[in-house]
This record gives structure tokens, C-alpha cells and sequence, in this order.
């Protein structure tokens, strides 16, 4: 109703125009001296400025029953967004609790359940934007901020980038202990390593500031903990993955190692295998 309101306020102005332009056409055609060539042209003129005036006072009359009901449309949204704060409120809790906050958690399951918070709050940001529009329609003395909706969408995105780290660390895992150790590009196993340490800790402040005095989240003390135990071997992967190595080479650093496996061309290893050698 209000859309149609400020539409027609739209149209009411264009009119106003055209009417101010059908009286001055009016004026002059009753000062023309042929009164017989002009008299239907008048006559319809007069339709015209009759019918226009007709519309604006029956536009006169919503536009005063609107200002007698924006007082009530404005406390009408006000309650709905008081609802909404507290439906954020709730997904926030829900985004810091439960199996989101536990490392024991699969990240597939985490995932998921972030999944089925951000349906709920999908609807929550079209009623905010929704709300933002009525309050500035009805002419608000002041537009509402939704500051829980800025929170929880801060909160969200950082629980979310969270599990997803930990879960590609699981596989990176996999890839860097177990696939075979001369395929690895060591210098890329470096960048993801410092990139995952660098994102870690920045969601470890994000995460810190919601956080009460004394008390840490788990899941981000974990993934710190388990990049940091891989990352104190950067030093030296990189000096095995050194593409100068030659067999002669690796038959001396097995030879050293004192284990089960003995070295010969064409040996496939990992990583692991270097580290239960003793390596």
C-alpha cells in the first residue's frame, strides 16, 4: 500500500503539472475573440481540470489516512525487528556451540551443520533488507541497525572458513605424510603451510574476541596445533626435496638411517616412512 502510496505521489506531482498547464490554456482560450471555434475545446478543458481535481482529492485523502497510521506502522515493524533480533541471537548461539566448538567433530558434519544455519539465516537477511525499506517508506525517525546481523554474518563466515581449513588440512595431511616423497612439490607444501598458519591466526583473534576471559575454542587450538607439528618439519622436506638429490645420494641417507628398508633405484617412499626410519 505504501509503494502504491509513493507511486501515485509520483503521479500526483505529474498532475499537478499538467493541471496548472490546462488552466493557463483555459485562461487564454476565454480571451480568444472566437468563442464558437473554442467553446468545445473549452468545455472539454474544463472535464479535464474537473476529473484531475476529483483524483487529487481522493489522493488527499490516503495520503491522510497514511500519516494517521504511520505511527502505527512504524511500532508494527519495530516489533518485528525486535523478533528478528532475537531469531540472530539464537543462530549466533547456535554457530558457537554444540559440534561447531568441538575438534572431535568431522569436518563433513561441522559443514553441514553450517549449512543448515545459513538456510535459516538466508531469511533473516531478506527481512532485515525488507524491514530497512518499510522503516525508510513510513518515514522512520531513525533506520534500525542490526548490528546482531553484522555480528552473526562475521561470526559465521569465520566458523565456516574454520572448518573448511580444517578440513583441507586433513587431506593435506594424507598427501604430505603419505603420497610418495620425490613426487611432492616442496616448495608448495611450504606456501600451504604458511598460508594455512597465516589464516589460522587471524581467525584465532576473530575468533578470541567473542570469546569469554580465559576460555579458548578448541577446534582452532587443534588446527594450530596440528599445522605447527607439520610445519616443524618445513625445514627438513625441504632439504630432501631438493631436485639436486641423485640416487647416489639417497643411498647414503638410507644407509644412515639404520631401518628395515634398504634403498635401491626406483624406491618409492613417503614421508611417514622417512620419519619411522628414523630419519
Amino acid at each position: 500500500y505504501i509503494l502504491a502510496y509513493r507511486n501515485a505521489n509520483e503521479v500526483k506531482q505529474q498532475l499537478e503539472q499538467k493541471i496548472e498547464t490546462v488552466t493557463e490554456m483555459h485562461n487564454v482560450l476565454k480571451k480568444t475573440p472566437n468563442k464558437d471555434r473554442n467553446s468545445d475545446l473549452m468545455s472539454r478543458l474544463q472535464t479535464m481540470n474537473l476529473e484531475a481535481n476529483t483524483f487529487l482529492n481522493a489522493f488527499n485523502e490516503a495520503f491522510a489516512y497514511i500519516e494517521e497510521r504511520r505511527s502505527d506502522m512504524n511500532q508494527s515493524v519495530e516489533k518485528q525487528i525486535t523478533k528478528l533480533k532475537e531469531d540472530l541471537l539464537n543462530l549466533t548461539e547456535k554457530v558457537n556451540s554444540g559440534v561447531l566448538i568441538d575438534r572431535n567433530t568431522p569436518p563433513t558434519e561441522a559443514l553441514e551443520e553450517l549449512a543448515r544455519i545459513n538456510k535459516k539465516l538466508n531469511p533473516c537477511r531478506d527481512k532485515a533488507s525488507t524491514y530497512k525499506r518499510y522503516q525508510t517508506l513510513f518515514g522512520a525517525d531513525q533506520i534500525t541497525r542490526l548490528n546482531e546481523l553484522e555480528a552473526l554474518e562475521n561470526q559465521f563466515k569465520d566458523r565456516e572458513r574454520l572448518w573448511n581449513i580444517v578440513e583441507t588440512c586433513e587431506k593435506k595431511h594424507v598427501e604430505w605424510y603419505k603420497s610418495d616423497f620425490q613426487s611432492l612439490d616442496v616448495m608448495e607444501v611450504e606456501k600451504e603451510v604458511k598460508q594455512f598458519e597465516g589464516e589460522l591466526a587471524m581467525l584465532k583473534r576473530n575468533i578470541n574476541r567473542i570469546l569469554p576471559e580465559g576460555s579458548k575454542d578448541q577446534v582452532i587450538e587443534f588446527a594450530i596445533y596440528n599445522i605447527r607439528e607439520f610445519s616443524k618439519h618445513l625445514p627438513l622436506i625441504m632439504d630432501l626435496g631438493n631436485k639436486a638429490l641423485q640416487p647416489r645420494h639417497w643411498e647414503k641417507i638410507f644407509a644412515k638411517l639404520q631401518g628395515t628398508i634398504s634403498w635401491s633405484p626406483g624406491l618409492s617412499f613417503t614421508f611417514k616412512v622417512l620419519l619411522d626410519e628414523g630419519i
